[in-house]
């Protein structure tokens, strides 16, 4: 085999006492190396990488204040209300459930329905499914120091039929 790559020594001579390498096992040596650096990074992010959930964060019930917008569909303005959120998860792995509730003060809107998600390196993306019908809100939230913010949007099915487009906003939800 032909050496066309040589390592200097030390001492400012090339030679062949050891120190001159072929060009391909250079090669061979410094894929192997990022390989082992980039499997060993891997082991070491791979909760937050795979969003593999952290079960005493994720599993529990947290409550707060949000923002109800619903706008009947065909309109373009939203009507916003205060309303009182509840936010219970369960965890298995990368996956969550649980329910969301949110209720307005006077008690005429309340939304309960099943959530249903998988765990990202921040939070969560989850699905809202209405309980008294099929009205469904597509969401996310992050988790941030023990509360948790986010928001969904979908379409509910209580307004005859129709449905009406809904956006629910919770901010700094706190574990019960």
């Amino acid at each position: 085999m032909v050496n066309i790559y040589s390592i200097r020594r030390m001492d400012g001579r090339s030679g062949a006492s050891g120190a001159s390498l072929p060009l391909s096992r250079l090669l061979i040596l410094s894929r192997l190396l990022t390989l082992v650096t980039a499997a060993a990074l891997a082991a070491c992010s791979a909760d937050v990488a795979t969003g593999t959930a952290d079960n005493a964060i994720y599993n529990g019930t947290y409550a707060g204040e949000g923002t109800l917008q619903r706008s009947p569909v065909g309109y373009a303005s939203a009507v916003s209300q205060p309303t009182s959120v509840r936010l219970t998860l369960s965890t298995l792995g990368s996956n969550f459930s649980g329910t969301l509730t949110s209720a307005l003060s006077s008690g005429f809107f309340t939304y309960t329905g099943d959530v249903s998600g998988r765990v990202t390196p921040s939070g969560g993306d989850f699905t809202y499914v209405q309980r008294s019908c099929q009205g469904t809100l597509h969401g996310s939230f992050v988790l941030n120091g023990g509360s948790i913010s986010g928001s969904a949007v979908g379409r509910d099915c209580d307004a005859g039929g129709t449905g009406d487009n809904v956006r629910i906003v919770f901010l700094n939800l706190v574990r019960q």
